[in-house]
């Protein structure tokens, strides 16, 4: 999986194949040029990067996600993302991260992560 400093993000908790916990702290280089609503990418890739960490194992990738994003964000917002895991299957799993703003969900997504063989033959 992601070391720390690979997480978009600060990843506050761990429980490797079972759940994950992370806060993005916003700023303004995050932000649309004349706006403070955040790019998307930014939520994207902290959701992303959590489903992978969450999984043990030395090479993980997002095979495929299905996502809502249920509001914006803003400069100074914190992130928070929750990861859980859920069915595996061989070497997948699926794992559902929500991302909120205070009390306000503003993502909901469902990544099948795949772990890589890295072994060379």
């Amino acid at each position: 999986s992601l070391s720390r400093s690979e997480i978009v993000g600060d990843l506050l908790e761990l429980e490797p194949n079972r759940w994950a916990l992370s806060v993005l702290r916003t700023t303004r280089e995050m932000a649309f040029r004349t706006t403070d609503i955040l790019w998307d990418h930014y939520i994207y890739a902290q959701a992303s990067s959590i489903a992978v960490a969450v999984i043990e194992a030395a090479a993980v990738i997002v095979d495929s996600m299905r996502g809502d994003y249920k509001g914006h964000a803003r400069v100074g917002d914190i992130l928070i993302a929750r990861a859980k895991v859920g069915v595996c299957k061989g070497n997948r799993y699926i794992v559902s991260v929500r991302t909120r703003v205070g009390e306000k969900e503003i993502f909901v997504g469902r990544f099948i992560t795949e772990i890589l063989n890295t072994e060379t033959p």
